[in-house]
Protein backbone atom coordinates (compact mmCIF):
# COMPACT_ATOMS: atom_id res chain seq x y z
CA UNK A 1 0.00 0.00 0.00
CA UNK A 2 1.35 3.55 -1.00
CA UNK A 3 2.84 5.70 1.72
CA UNK A 4 3.19 9.57 1.84
CA UNK A 5 7.09 9.92 0.89
CA UNK A 6 9.68 12.10 3.93
CA UNK A 7 9.54 15.33 1.52
CA UNK A 8 6.39 15.37 0.43
CA UNK A 9 4.16 18.65 1.67
CA UNK A 10 1.11 18.25 3.92
CA UNK A 11 -0.74 21.69 4.96
CA UNK A 12 -1.61 21.78 8.60
CA UNK A 13 -3.90 23.07 10.15
CA UNK A 14 -3.15 26.15 13.07
CA UNK A 15 -2.23 24.49 16.04
CA UNK A 16 -2.89 26.18 19.50
CA UNK A 17 -0.76 25.80 23.19
CA UNK A 18 -3.41 27.06 24.69
CA UNK A 19 -7.30 26.18 24.15
CA UNK A 20 -9.86 27.01 26.91
CA UNK A 21 -12.20 28.96 28.05
CA UNK A 22 -13.68 30.98 31.43
CA UNK A 23 -17.46 31.50 31.29
CA UNK A 24 -17.97 31.47 28.12
CA UNK A 25 -14.95 33.65 26.99
CA UNK A 26 -12.19 32.16 25.03
CA UNK A 27 -8.40 31.77 26.00
CA UNK A 28 -6.02 30.80 23.03
CA UNK A 29 -2.80 31.05 22.15
CA UNK A 30 -0.93 29.94 19.00
CA UNK A 31 1.52 27.16 19.00
CA UNK A 32 2.10 26.94 15.38
CA UNK A 33 -0.05 28.88 12.13
CA UNK A 34 -1.19 27.07 9.34
CA UNK A 35 2.08 25.50 7.83
CA UNK A 36 3.66 22.86 5.51
CA UNK A 37 5.67 20.39 6.97
CA UNK A 38 7.41 17.80 5.21
CA UNK A 39 5.64 13.95 6.69
CA UNK A 40 5.48 10.53 6.27
CA UNK A 41 1.77 8.46 6.69
CA UNK A 42 1.08 5.01 6.95
CA UNK A 43 -2.30 3.55 7.36
CA UNK A 44 -2.39 1.47 10.64
CA UNK A 45 -3.32 -1.51 10.29
CA UNK A 46 -2.55 -3.62 13.93
CA UNK A 47 -5.75 -5.59 15.41
CA UNK A 48 -7.68 -2.78 17.62
CA UNK A 49 -6.24 -0.21 16.04
CA UNK A 50 -8.87 2.68 14.93
CA UNK A 51 -9.26 3.67 10.88
CA UNK A 52 -6.62 6.48 10.60
CA UNK A 53 -3.53 7.34 9.56
CA UNK A 54 -0.09 7.10 11.18
CA UNK A 55 1.57 10.82 10.30
CA UNK A 56 5.59 11.29 11.39
CA UNK A 57 5.77 15.31 10.91
CA UNK A 58 9.11 16.30 11.10
CA UNK A 59 9.60 18.70 13.94
CA UNK A 60 6.33 17.90 15.72
CA UNK A 61 6.41 13.65 16.49
CA UNK A 62 3.95 11.32 16.27
CA UNK A 63 0.30 12.54 15.41
CA UNK A 64 -2.78 10.89 14.66
CA UNK A 65 -5.14 11.43 12.04
CA UNK A 66 -8.45 10.10 12.51
CA UNK A 67 -12.22 11.49 10.61
CA UNK A 68 -13.69 11.32 14.30
CA UNK A 69 -12.49 12.66 17.60
CA UNK A 70 -11.54 9.33 19.85
CA UNK A 71 -11.68 8.55 22.82
CA UNK A 72 -8.28 8.55 23.98
CA UNK A 73 -4.70 9.42 22.45
CA UNK A 74 -4.21 6.13 21.30
CA UNK A 75 -0.20 6.41 22.44
CA UNK A 76 0.16 9.23 20.08
CA UNK A 77 1.65 12.66 20.90
CA UNK A 78 -1.02 14.60 18.82
CA UNK A 79 -4.39 14.09 17.46
CA UNK A 80 -5.77 15.35 14.30
CA UNK A 81 -9.33 15.17 13.15
CA UNK A 82 -10.46 15.84 9.85
CA UNK A 83 -13.65 15.80 7.90
CA UNK A 84 -15.50 12.74 7.29
CA UNK A 85 -14.49 10.91 3.74
CA UNK A 86 -11.48 13.08 3.60
CA UNK A 87 -9.10 9.70 4.02
CA UNK A 88 -9.09 7.38 1.36
CA UNK A 89 -7.70 3.86 1.56
CA UNK A 90 -4.59 5.28 0.07
CA UNK A 91 -2.25 7.59 2.30
CA UNK A 92 -0.76 8.48 -0.87
CA UNK A 93 -4.02 9.58 -1.94
CA UNK A 94 -4.22 12.21 0.90
CA UNK A 95 -5.25 15.62 0.38
CA UNK A 96 -2.18 18.28 0.20
CA UNK A 97 -4.35 20.42 2.21
CA UNK A 98 -6.19 19.27 5.26
CA UNK A 99 -9.50 20.01 6.44
CA UNK A 100 -9.04 19.24 9.84
CA UNK A 101 -8.38 20.58 13.95
CA UNK A 102 -6.21 19.46 16.56
CA UNK A 103 -7.76 17.73 19.72
CA UNK A 104 -4.65 17.00 20.92
CA UNK A 105 -1.26 18.82 20.90
CA UNK A 106 1.90 17.50 22.38
CA UNK A 107 2.28 17.74 25.89
CA UNK A 108 5.33 19.78 26.15
CA UNK A 109 3.12 22.88 24.88
CA UNK A 110 2.31 25.63 27.57
CA UNK A 111 -1.19 24.59 27.77
CA UNK A 112 0.20 21.92 30.24
CA UNK A 113 1.68 24.30 32.66
CA UNK A 114 -0.38 26.20 35.68
CA UNK A 115 -3.04 28.64 34.94
CA UNK A 116 -0.42 31.90 33.93
CA UNK A 117 2.48 29.97 33.19
CA UNK A 118 1.90 30.32 29.39
CA UNK A 119 1.19 34.12 29.54
CA UNK A 120 4.50 34.51 31.93
CA UNK A 121 6.90 32.25 29.39
CA UNK A 122 5.76 34.22 26.62
CA UNK A 123 5.92 37.68 28.34
CA UNK A 124 9.21 36.49 29.04
CA UNK A 125 10.04 35.43 25.48
CA UNK A 126 9.60 38.91 24.01
CA UNK A 127 12.91 40.78 25.98
CA UNK A 128 15.29 41.67 22.82
CA UNK A 129 13.10 40.18 20.90
CA UNK A 130 11.93 43.67 18.86
CA UNK A 131 13.64 45.62 16.30
CA UNK A 132 13.20 48.91 16.14
CA UNK A 133 13.24 48.74 11.57
CA UNK A 134 11.66 51.23 9.60
CA UNK A 135 10.46 50.18 5.98
CA UNK A 136 12.30 51.97 2.92
CA UNK A 137 10.91 53.33 -0.31
CA UNK A 138 12.96 54.43 -3.71
CA UNK A 139 11.71 57.73 -5.15
CA UNK A 140 8.88 56.06 -7.05
CA UNK A 141 7.59 55.01 -3.82
CA UNK A 142 8.58 50.93 -4.39
CA UNK A 143 9.34 49.05 -1.51
CA UNK A 144 12.57 48.02 -1.20
CA UNK A 145 13.35 46.82 2.43
CA UNK A 146 10.95 46.02 5.06
CA UNK A 147 9.38 47.53 8.23
CA UNK A 148 7.62 49.50 9.88
CA UNK A 149 5.55 52.21 8.31
CA UNK A 150 6.86 55.76 8.85
CA UNK A 151 3.41 56.49 10.83
CA UNK A 152 3.80 53.41 13.02
CA UNK A 153 7.24 54.21 13.90
CA UNK A 154 6.25 58.26 14.69
CA UNK A 155 3.38 56.31 17.10
CA UNK A 156 5.78 54.16 18.71
CA UNK A 157 8.48 56.67 18.96
CA UNK A 158 5.84 58.98 20.93
CA UNK A 159 4.14 56.41 22.95
CA UNK A 160 7.05 55.45 24.29
CA UNK A 161 8.90 58.41 25.13
CA UNK A 162 5.06 60.38 26.59
CA UNK A 163 5.44 57.15 29.22
CA UNK A 164 8.85 58.01 30.08
CA UNK A 165 7.59 61.49 30.81
CA UNK A 166 4.21 62.48 32.46
CA UNK A 167 2.53 59.47 31.14
CA UNK A 168 -0.73 60.84 30.97
CA UNK A 169 -3.80 59.42 29.34
CA UNK A 170 -2.58 60.30 25.67
CA UNK A 171 -4.43 59.94 22.30
CA UNK A 172 -2.62 58.23 18.35
CA UNK A 173 -4.30 59.82 15.78
CA UNK A 174 -3.82 58.09 12.70
CA UNK A 175 -5.63 57.68 9.77
CA UNK A 176 -7.46 54.72 9.22
CA UNK A 177 -5.36 51.79 7.39
CA UNK A 178 -2.01 53.34 7.99
CA UNK A 179 -1.53 51.01 10.30
CA UNK A 180 -2.99 51.21 13.76
CA UNK A 181 -3.69 47.93 15.20
CA UNK A 182 0.72 46.34 13.91
CA UNK A 183 1.00 49.90 15.92
CA UNK A 184 -0.39 48.43 19.33
CA UNK A 185 1.37 44.89 18.64
CA UNK A 186 4.31 46.65 18.25
CA UNK A 187 4.17 48.77 21.52
CA UNK A 188 3.02 45.52 23.80
CA UNK A 189 6.23 43.81 22.04
CA UNK A 190 8.31 46.30 23.09
CA UNK A 191 6.96 47.31 26.43
CA UNK A 192 6.79 43.43 26.95
CA UNK A 193 3.42 44.16 29.31
CA UNK A 194 2.48 42.45 32.23
CA UNK A 195 -1.16 42.63 30.78
CA UNK A 196 -2.96 44.38 28.14
CA UNK A 197 -6.68 45.72 28.05
CA UNK A 198 -7.82 46.49 24.46
CA UNK A 199 -11.30 48.03 24.19
CA UNK A 200 -13.23 48.08 20.99
CA UNK A 201 -16.86 49.38 19.80
CA UNK A 202 -18.25 46.80 18.08
CA UNK A 203 -17.64 42.89 18.52
CA UNK A 204 -17.07 42.99 14.53
CA UNK A 205 -13.73 44.84 15.47
CA UNK A 206 -13.20 42.92 18.99
CA UNK A 207 -12.75 39.54 16.53
CA UNK A 208 -10.47 41.00 14.40
CA UNK A 209 -8.47 42.75 16.73
CA UNK A 210 -8.33 39.61 18.75
CA UNK A 211 -7.00 37.09 15.97
CA UNK A 212 -4.30 40.30 15.13
CA UNK A 213 -2.79 39.57 18.65
CA UNK A 214 -2.98 35.96 18.59
CA UNK A 215 -0.52 36.26 15.56
CA UNK A 216 1.04 39.00 16.15
CA UNK A 217 0.00 40.61 12.95
CA UNK A 218 3.00 40.95 10.38
CA UNK A 219 5.32 41.95 13.10
CA UNK A 220 7.49 38.99 11.93
CA UNK A 221 7.07 39.24 8.17
CA UNK A 222 8.01 42.89 8.82
CA UNK A 223 11.85 41.34 10.38
CA UNK A 224 10.44 43.61 14.13
CA UNK A 225 9.94 40.30 15.95
CA UNK A 226 11.87 37.43 16.07
CA UNK A 227 10.96 34.07 15.49
CA UNK A 228 11.78 32.83 19.24
CA UNK A 229 9.03 35.51 20.76
CA UNK A 230 6.20 33.23 21.37
CA UNK A 231 2.61 34.05 20.51
CA UNK A 232 0.77 36.02 23.44
CA UNK A 233 -2.02 34.49 25.32
CA UNK A 234 -5.33 36.31 24.49
CA UNK A 235 -8.53 36.62 25.83
CA UNK A 236 -11.90 37.34 24.01
CA UNK A 237 -14.11 39.10 26.42
CA UNK A 238 -17.47 38.13 24.57
CA UNK A 239 -19.50 37.48 28.44
CA UNK A 240 -19.17 39.65 31.41
CA UNK A 241 -17.38 38.14 34.21
CA UNK A 242 -20.46 37.84 37.33
CA UNK A 243 -17.87 37.85 39.76
CA UNK A 244 -14.83 39.34 40.95
CA UNK A 245 -13.42 35.78 41.30
CA UNK A 246 -14.59 34.84 37.33
CA UNK A 247 -12.36 37.48 36.14
CA UNK A 248 -9.38 36.89 37.80
CA UNK A 249 -9.63 33.42 36.65
CA UNK A 250 -9.84 34.73 32.92
CA UNK A 251 -7.25 37.80 33.40
CA UNK A 252 -4.61 36.28 35.06
CA UNK A 253 -4.36 33.70 32.12
CA UNK A 254 -3.63 36.22 29.78
CA UNK A 255 -1.09 38.53 28.15
CA UNK A 256 -4.08 40.40 26.34
CA UNK A 257 -7.69 40.52 26.69
CA UNK A 258 -9.90 42.36 23.98
CA UNK A 259 -13.66 43.40 25.22
CA UNK A 260 -15.98 46.00 23.68
CA UNK A 261 -18.04 48.46 25.49
CA UNK A 262 -20.81 47.15 26.15
CA UNK A 263 -18.98 44.37 27.85
CA UNK A 264 -17.12 46.25 30.10
CA UNK A 265 -20.05 48.64 31.27
CA UNK A 266 -21.76 45.70 32.43
CA UNK A 267 -19.64 44.34 34.98
CA UNK A 268 -20.84 45.18 38.61
CA UNK A 269 -18.34 47.54 39.72
CA UNK A 270 -16.17 45.51 42.03
CA UNK A 271 -15.47 43.07 38.60
CA UNK A 272 -13.96 46.50 36.95
CA UNK A 273 -12.24 47.83 40.05
CA UNK A 274 -10.69 44.18 40.02
CA UNK A 275 -9.94 44.56 35.97
CA UNK A 276 -8.90 47.78 36.44
CA UNK A 277 -5.99 46.63 39.15
CA UNK A 278 -5.57 43.18 37.15
CA UNK A 279 -4.58 45.17 33.80
CA UNK A 280 -1.72 47.96 33.54
CA UNK A 281 -2.27 49.03 30.57
CA UNK A 282 -5.87 49.74 28.49
CA UNK A 283 -5.49 50.68 24.90
CA UNK A 284 -8.86 52.45 23.37
CA UNK A 285 -9.37 51.63 19.18
CA UNK A 286 -11.92 53.97 17.87
CA UNK A 287 -11.67 56.11 20.68
CA UNK A 288 -14.20 58.57 19.15
CA UNK A 289 -16.74 56.06 20.18
CA UNK A 290 -16.53 56.50 23.75
CA UNK A 291 -18.15 59.17 25.53
CA UNK A 292 -21.10 57.17 27.14
CA UNK A 293 -21.49 58.20 30.78
CA UNK A 294 -20.90 54.46 32.04
CA UNK A 295 -18.18 54.02 29.78
CA UNK A 296 -16.66 56.89 31.42
CA UNK A 297 -17.15 55.80 34.72
CA UNK A 298 -15.14 52.64 33.76
CA UNK A 299 -12.06 55.12 32.38
CA UNK A 300 -11.90 56.99 35.70
CA UNK A 301 -11.95 53.88 37.58
CA UNK A 302 -9.24 52.33 35.52
CA UNK A 303 -7.23 55.57 36.05
CA UNK A 304 -7.33 55.63 39.77
CA UNK A 305 -5.24 52.81 39.82
CA UNK A 306 -1.40 53.94 40.72
CA UNK A 307 0.85 53.54 37.48
CA UNK A 308 -1.64 52.45 35.14
CA UNK A 309 -1.30 53.92 31.58
CA UNK A 310 -4.19 54.41 28.77
CA UNK A 311 -3.63 54.94 25.21
CA UNK A 312 -6.53 55.95 22.77
CA UNK A 313 -6.10 55.43 19.13
CA UNK A 314 -8.51 57.27 16.63
CA UNK A 315 -8.65 58.17 12.76
CA UNK A 316 -9.78 61.52 14.56
CA UNK A 317 -9.40 63.82 17.51
CA UNK A 318 -13.08 64.20 17.77
CA UNK A 319 -15.52 62.68 19.50
CA UNK A 320 -19.19 61.22 17.57
CA UNK A 321 -20.62 64.05 20.03
CA UNK A 322 -18.26 66.21 18.49
CA UNK A 323 -16.60 66.57 21.58
CA UNK A 324 -12.26 66.41 21.50
CA UNK A 325 -10.94 62.57 22.85
CA UNK A 326 -9.95 62.68 26.33
CA UNK A 327 -6.09 62.50 26.64
CA UNK A 328 -3.28 65.07 24.87
CA UNK A 329 -2.51 64.03 21.34
CA UNK A 330 1.04 63.15 21.16
CA UNK A 331 1.79 62.06 17.96
CA UNK A 332 -0.95 63.15 15.04
CA UNK A 333 -0.28 61.50 10.84
CA UNK A 334 -2.52 63.38 8.94
CA UNK A 335 -4.64 62.70 6.15
CA UNK A 336 -2.67 65.08 3.85
CA UNK A 337 0.67 62.86 4.36
CA UNK A 338 -0.80 59.96 4.08
CA UNK A 339 -2.11 60.98 0.44
CA UNK A 340 1.66 62.25 -0.50
CA UNK A 341 2.87 58.63 1.52
CA UNK A 342 0.57 56.77 -0.67
CA UNK A 343 -1.55 55.20 1.68
CA UNK A 344 -4.79 56.74 -0.48
CA UNK A 345 -5.31 56.64 -4.08
CA UNK A 346 -8.47 58.06 -6.21
CA UNK A 347 -10.85 56.26 -6.65
CA UNK A 348 -12.53 55.95 -10.27
CA UNK A 349 -16.49 56.81 -10.18
CA UNK A 350 -18.82 55.71 -12.76
CA UNK A 351 -22.66 56.72 -13.01
CA UNK A 352 -25.63 54.34 -13.66
CA UNK A 353 -28.79 56.94 -14.48
CA UNK A 354 -32.08 55.96 -13.42
CA UNK A 355 -35.76 57.30 -12.02
CA UNK A 356 -36.81 55.10 -9.38
CA UNK A 357 -35.49 52.44 -6.67
CA UNK A 358 -36.56 49.37 -8.62
CA UNK A 359 -34.59 49.77 -11.35
CA UNK A 360 -31.81 51.48 -9.77
CA UNK A 361 -31.29 48.45 -7.91
CA UNK A 362 -31.34 46.63 -10.99
CA UNK A 363 -29.05 49.31 -13.29
CA UNK A 364 -26.31 49.46 -10.33
CA UNK A 365 -26.18 45.35 -9.91
CA UNK A 366 -25.40 44.83 -13.08
CA UNK A 367 -23.05 47.48 -13.74
CA UNK A 368 -21.15 46.48 -11.27
CA UNK A 369 -21.29 42.48 -11.64
CA UNK A 370 -19.97 44.12 -15.19
CA UNK A 371 -16.91 45.60 -13.77
CA UNK A 372 -16.62 42.72 -11.11
CA UNK A 373 -16.24 40.42 -14.05
CA UNK A 374 -14.04 43.03 -16.38
CA UNK A 375 -11.86 43.14 -13.17
CA UNK A 376 -11.55 39.36 -12.92
CA UNK A 377 -10.55 38.58 -16.05
CA UNK A 378 -7.90 41.47 -16.22
CA UNK A 379 -6.13 39.30 -13.01
CA UNK A 380 -7.50 41.49 -9.71
CA UNK A 381 -9.28 39.93 -6.95
CA UNK A 382 -11.56 42.26 -6.33
CA UNK A 383 -15.22 41.87 -5.05
CA UNK A 384 -18.50 44.10 -5.06
CA UNK A 385 -19.98 45.36 -1.79
CA UNK A 386 -23.31 47.02 -1.62
CA UNK A 387 -23.61 48.78 1.46
CA UNK A 388 -27.46 49.80 2.59
CA UNK A 389 -28.82 51.60 5.48
CA UNK A 390 -31.02 49.06 6.82
CA UNK A 391 -31.45 45.21 7.52
CA UNK A 392 -34.74 45.37 5.39
CA UNK A 393 -33.07 47.65 2.64
CA UNK A 394 -30.48 45.07 2.12
CA UNK A 395 -32.47 41.99 2.12
CA UNK A 396 -34.20 43.69 -1.18
CA UNK A 397 -30.52 44.23 -2.37
CA UNK A 398 -29.49 40.90 -2.47
CA UNK A 399 -32.13 39.19 -3.90
CA UNK A 400 -31.33 41.48 -7.13
CA UNK A 401 -27.40 40.08 -6.93
CA UNK A 402 -29.39 36.53 -6.26
CA UNK A 403 -30.85 37.01 -9.56
CA UNK A 404 -28.54 38.67 -11.55
CA UNK A 405 -24.68 36.63 -10.37
CA UNK A 406 -25.64 33.78 -8.49
CA UNK A 407 -21.93 32.29 -9.30
CA UNK A 408 -20.37 35.10 -7.73
CA UNK A 409 -21.88 33.79 -4.01
CA UNK A 410 -23.89 37.18 -2.97
CA UNK A 411 -23.51 37.47 1.19
CA UNK A 412 -25.70 39.21 3.30
CA UNK A 413 -24.06 40.82 6.58
CA UNK A 414 -25.45 42.23 9.24
CA UNK A 415 -25.43 42.67 12.90
CA UNK A 416 -28.67 40.85 14.01
CA UNK A 417 -27.18 37.65 12.15
CA UNK A 418 -26.29 34.51 14.93
CA UNK A 419 -22.27 35.63 15.02
CA UNK A 420 -21.48 31.86 13.74
CA UNK A 421 -22.87 32.80 10.64
CA UNK A 422 -21.31 36.74 10.51
CA UNK A 423 -17.82 34.81 10.78
CA UNK A 424 -18.65 32.45 8.06
CA UNK A 425 -20.16 35.35 5.87
CA UNK A 426 -17.03 37.24 6.75
CA UNK A 427 -14.60 33.83 5.77
CA UNK A 428 -16.62 33.56 2.55
CA UNK A 429 -15.14 36.97 1.37
CA UNK A 430 -11.76 36.65 2.95
CA UNK A 431 -11.25 32.93 1.25
CA UNK A 432 -12.89 35.01 -2.32
CA UNK A 433 -15.84 32.35 -2.41
CA UNK A 434 -17.98 35.34 -1.55
CA UNK A 435 -17.43 38.23 -4.78
CA UNK A 436 -20.69 40.01 -3.72
CA UNK A 437 -21.67 41.37 -0.08
CA UNK A 438 -24.23 43.11 1.33
CA UNK A 439 -23.79 44.93 4.45
CA UNK A 440 -25.51 46.91 7.25
CA UNK A 441 -23.32 50.12 7.72
CA UNK A 442 -21.01 47.29 9.37
CA UNK A 443 -17.90 46.93 7.28
CA UNK A 444 -16.58 50.17 7.44
CA UNK A 445 -14.56 48.96 10.80
CA UNK A 446 -14.02 45.53 11.58
CA UNK A 447 -13.77 43.75 8.20
CA UNK A 448 -9.95 42.92 6.93
CA UNK A 449 -9.43 41.18 3.36
CA UNK A 450 -7.05 41.38 1.44
CA UNK A 451 -8.88 42.39 -1.90
CA UNK A 452 -9.79 45.92 -3.64
CA UNK A 453 -13.47 46.07 -4.19
CA UNK A 454 -15.55 48.47 -6.16
CA UNK A 455 -18.48 50.21 -4.22
CA UNK A 456 -21.95 50.19 -5.45
CA UNK A 457 -24.23 52.83 -3.63
CA UNK A 458 -27.35 51.37 -3.17
CA UNK A 459 -30.76 54.02 -3.55
CA UNK A 460 -31.70 55.40 -0.13
CA UNK A 461 -34.71 54.00 1.55
CA UNK A 462 -36.85 56.82 1.20
CA UNK A 463 -39.51 56.46 -2.07
CA UNK A 464 -38.22 59.91 -3.19
CA UNK A 465 -35.79 60.99 -5.63
CA UNK A 466 -32.68 61.94 -3.62
CA UNK A 467 -28.75 61.84 -3.27
CA UNK A 468 -27.44 59.19 -2.37
CA UNK A 469 -23.97 58.44 -1.27
CA UNK A 470 -21.22 57.57 -3.40
CA UNK A 471 -17.10 57.38 -2.90
CA UNK A 472 -16.47 59.39 -5.77
CA UNK A 473 -14.12 61.98 -4.72
CA UNK A 474 -12.89 60.09 -1.49
CA UNK A 475 -9.39 58.83 -1.48
CA UNK A 476 -9.16 55.05 -1.02
CA UNK A 477 -6.59 53.49 1.12
CA UNK A 478 -4.12 50.68 -0.11
CA UNK A 479 -2.18 48.78 2.45
CA UNK A 480 0.70 46.32 2.31
CA UNK A 481 -0.54 42.81 2.28
CA UNK A 482 2.47 39.77 2.46
CA UNK A 483 4.72 42.77 0.25
CA UNK A 484 1.93 43.06 -2.62
CA UNK A 485 -0.09 46.88 -2.70
CA UNK A 486 -3.88 45.88 -2.91
CA UNK A 487 -5.70 49.29 -4.31
CA UNK A 488 -9.34 49.98 -5.10
CA UNK A 489 -9.09 49.67 -9.06
CA UNK A 490 -12.51 49.18 -10.08
CA UNK A 491 -15.15 52.26 -10.41
CA UNK A 492 -17.62 53.14 -7.49
CA UNK A 493 -21.38 53.52 -8.91
CA UNK A 494 -23.88 55.55 -7.70
CA UNK A 495 -27.55 56.31 -8.26
CA UNK A 496 -28.21 59.60 -10.54
CA UNK A 497 -31.60 60.86 -10.14
CA UNK A 498 -33.39 64.15 -10.92
CA UNK A 499 -31.76 65.35 -8.24
CA UNK A 500 -28.46 65.01 -9.10
CA UNK A 501 -25.00 63.39 -7.18
CA UNK A 502 -24.21 63.16 -3.49
CA UNK A 503 -20.95 64.18 -1.47
CA UNK A 504 -18.55 61.54 -1.44
CA UNK A 505 -17.59 58.92 1.38
CA UNK A 506 -15.05 57.30 2.22
CA UNK A 507 -15.34 53.42 1.59
CA UNK A 508 -14.62 50.46 3.72
CA UNK A 509 -10.60 49.29 4.20
CA UNK A 510 -8.13 46.77 4.23
CA UNK A 511 -5.45 48.07 6.59
CA UNK A 512 -4.08 46.49 9.39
Amino acid sequence: MAELKIGDRLKLPPQYAVDEQVAGNPIRQLLHLPRNATVAARRLNAPGAPDGLALDIEGSGSTLLLERKPKGDEGFEQVLVCRPGSLSADPGALSEELDAAWTKVSTAAAAWQAPGGAAAAARSSWADAFTFREETRDARRELLAQGLRPPQVGALYAALAHWRGIGDPATVVMPTDTGKTETMLAIMARERMNRLLVVVPSTALRRQIAEKFKTFGLLRTLGVLAESAQYPVVGTLKHRPRTVEEAEKLFLRCNVVVANMQVLQGCEPEVQERIAQLCGVLFIDEAHHAPAPTWDAFRKLFLAQSRNRLLSFTATPFRNDGKLVEGRVIFSYPLSKAQADGYFVPINLRSVMAWDRPSADEAIAAAAIEQLEADIGAGYRHVVMARTEDIERAKEVIQVYEALAPEHGPTLVHSRMPEAERIEALARLREGKARVIVCVNMLGRGSTTPTSRSRPSTPPTRASPSRSSSPAASPARTRNWGGRRWSPMSPALTWRTGCGTSTPRTPIGTGC
